[in-house]
């Protein structure tokens, strides 16, 4: 015999009484009942005799100073690039967050000569390193920040590392990328 029950629950249903169960995580008491918090799926504990509600939406994780997002370039310029968040810590991220990665300083640690390290389309890893005013500004300070997925900037064809550039296998155009040291072929 199970020691779970489980049911659907909308916000501010009465759930339980307070003489049968506890509230827990996503609940709350109002005299002698307990009621949802929110939208989801109530959990009935009758072993502990305590019930929670849990919610089917998951929580968006906000970057933080210090995290590691991956995101695609949208605009490059010789000291700024915007990057779109797709993932943070490794987790995926559907929020849309927009970052600004600051290339100068960068150009200044590891990448002293190039002018632009991305281009537009180019999948990238960076470090988190200011949320000041919502702004998410971010870095290449970790050896492992770079770019990770590129294509040529002429045809669109698929490129290869070679040192720290990349090569069109199309047109043989080469580029200059700040290029992550698991820099991925396409």
């Amino acid at each position: 015999m199970s020691s779970k029950k489980e049911r659907k629950a909308l916000p501010g249903e009465a759930l339980a009484v307070v003489e049968e169960f506890e509230p827990g995580e996503g609940t709350y008491s109002v005299g002698e009942s307990i009621r949802a918090s929110s939208l989801g799926i109530a959990e009935f504990d009758l072993k502990q005799r305590k019930v929670i509600v849990k919610s089917p939406v998951k929580k968006q994780i906000l970057p933080l100073k210090g995290n590691t997002v991956e995101g695609v370039v949208e605009t490059a310029q010789p000291s700024v690039a915007n990057i779109r968040i797709t993932s943070i810590n490794g987790e995926p991220s559907n929020a849309n967050f927009t970052a600004m990665l600051m290339v100068r300083q960068d150009m200044h640690q590891r990448r002293q000569r190039r002018s632009i390290i991305a281009k537009p389309g180019d999948l990238i890893r960076a470090t988190v390193i200011s949320t000041k005013n919502t702004i998410i500004q971010l870095s290449l300070e970790n050896e492992k920040d770079g770019v990770l997925t590129s294509v040529c900037s002429i045809c669109g064809g698929a490129v290869v590392k070679i040192n720290d550039r990349v090569k069109c296998k199309e047109c043989g155009y080469v580029e200059e990328r700040a290029l992550s040291p698991d820099f991925i072929t396409v």
